[in-house]
């Protein structure tokens, strides 16, 4: 898919995400794993691996102009991965979108093998997996989510032990109330009373058990 992506540099496309969600604006980069769009007002750094599919918009019907200002990441021009764009994001405020029906907006503290420690004023820490991530935008420099004040929610470190792995990490919540997938559903919030392999034991509220496989964890916090 990424080489016939390359045709399409410049143009301005409408492209369909992993969720249903739909994103119009100028490509104005592509590797073999990330798209990056321009929409207007933001750069959106989407994994090729979530791009449904993609349509050439001729009509710019949106009247999309072309950047005024560089993007903040990959301002060098390499050829982008995924990992490079998490890396120059860290220690940045931006907005991601994981699942559900709004973005989370916050910044990345850690990044390990398969996830990141997402900071959110709202969600505070939260544990993502890198490969839910649909897409990436970072804020321009004088903004902060929320228009938070200086101090409010400033770009800190993340000190607690971590395990490599998102399952390692999990297995180290037994016994924690916690939060799957921003509470979607209701069996995704509870007591994590067990993990064997993939599979985690979430006792609910009304204390029947659900078991949920971890490989469709996109996010998991503490509470």
């Amino acid at each position: 898919m990424e080489k016939l992506l390359q045709n399409f540099d410049k143009e301005i496309a409408k492209i369909e995400i992993s969720g249903g969600k739909f994103l119009k604006g100028s490509i104005i980069d592509i590797s073999n794993e990330i798209v990056v769009l321009f929409n207007g007002t933001d750069y959106l750094y989407i994994p090729i691996d979530h791009i449904q599919n993609l349509k050439v918009n001729n009509d710019n019907e949106d009247q999309i102009d072309e950047p005024a200002e560089p993007p903040s990441i990959n301002k060098d021009k390499e050829e982008l991965t995924l990992t490079q764009v998490l890396t120059q994001a860290q220690g940045m405020y931006i907005e991601i979108y994981v699942t559900g029906k709004l973005p989370l907006n916050g910044y990345i503290s850690n990044i390990m093998d398969d996830f990141i420690v997402f900071q959110s004023p709202i969600y505070k820490s939260q544990y993502i997996a890198i490969k839910h991530l649909k897409w990436l935008i970072p804020y321009s420099s004088n903004k902060r989510p929320y228009e938070l004040a200086e101090k409010t929610f400033d770009i800190l470190p993340y000190n607690e032990p971590l395990s490599n792995t998102l399952e390692s990490q999990v297995e180290k919540m037994k016994n924690k109330l916690v939060v799957i997938n921003n509470g979607e559903e209701t069996h995704c919030i509870g007591k994590l009373n067990n993990v064997v392999g993939k599979i985690v034991e979430i006792k609910t509220a009304r204390s029947t058990s659900a078991y949920i496989n971890m490989d469709h964890f996109k996010t998991i916090q503490e509470v």
